[in-house]
């Protein structure tokens, strides 16, 4: 990995709470930053048999960011990246099992809810 190609400034986020629920009835998560410090993030497309084995027209959305391998994250938490926001699928996983990188498979959160 080449630390240049970690240019995307990024912020994870964790569900503090249970989700809070207004006078509607609807649903609120409390998300907050898992960390103070930004991180920084090599952020690609899924190719060749990821893109395949995530249901190519469904993975369309899905991202894979690579950061400095930490612990302490988990599937359901999210990453914000400027106004983008980014739910992560499934645990992150440290490809190379030498705990320097971490890759987070993720899938981008629609504006409109989707």
């Amino acid at each position: 990995m080449n630390i240049g190609d970690m240019m995307h400034k990024i912020t994870i986020q964790y569900n503090a709470q249970p989700d809070r629920v207004d006078d509607n009835g609807v649903s609120w998560p409390d998300f907050q930053p898992l960390s103070g410090m930004p991180i920084y993030a090599k952020k690609t497309g899924l190719k060749g048999r990821l893109f395949y084995q995530a249901a190519a027209a469904q993975a369309e959305d899905d991202i894979m960011f690579t950061i400095h391998y930490r612990t302490g994250l988990k599937a359901m938490m999210r990453i914000i990246e400027g106004m983008e926001i980014y739910e992560i699928k499934v645990p992150p996983v440290d490809s190379d099992g030498h705990r320097m990188w971490l890759d987070i498979h993720t899938r981008q959160v629609l504006q409109n809810g989707g």
